[in-house]
């Protein structure tokens, strides 16, 4: 099973998160795909379903937690720990990425099985 997380569009016009059809309903990527997503894909379902993170099922697949930017980049400081946090590349991508966006708002951290 190929498995992706990323930072999706909580206002896509195709997205419904209280009524999904679980017909392709997740929403658009505006992130690059999270590093070494395999585990984190399951940590954040697990976290969802115990009530740990906000969020829910949305597609036959998917599973995205409505966070502000800020709640994100804990959620990564949590999973990649500090160490790989602060020195891979790739995740300071992602974290600027999520720095830059309006911290006002909510963003979807998508756990989604890939076609």
């Amino acid at each position: 099973m190929d498995v992706e997380v990323f930072v999706g569009d909580l206002d896509d016009p195709n997205f419904n998160y209280v009524k999904g059809n679980w017909n392709g309903n997740c929403p658009k990527r505006i992130s690059v795909f999270f590093p070494s997503a395999y585990k984190l894909f399951f940590e954040i379902i697990n976290k969802i379903d115990g009530g740990q993170l906000e969020g829910k099922q949305t597609d036959w697949g998917s599973w995205t937690a409505p966070l502000y930017p800020e709640e994100i980049i804990e959620v990564m400081k949590e999973y990649y720990g500090d160490e790989k946090y602060s020195l891979e590349q790739s995740i300071r991508e992602i974290v600027n990425f999520l720095k830059d966006l309006p911290q006002d708002k909510k963003y979807g951290l998508v756990a989604c099985e890939m076609p």
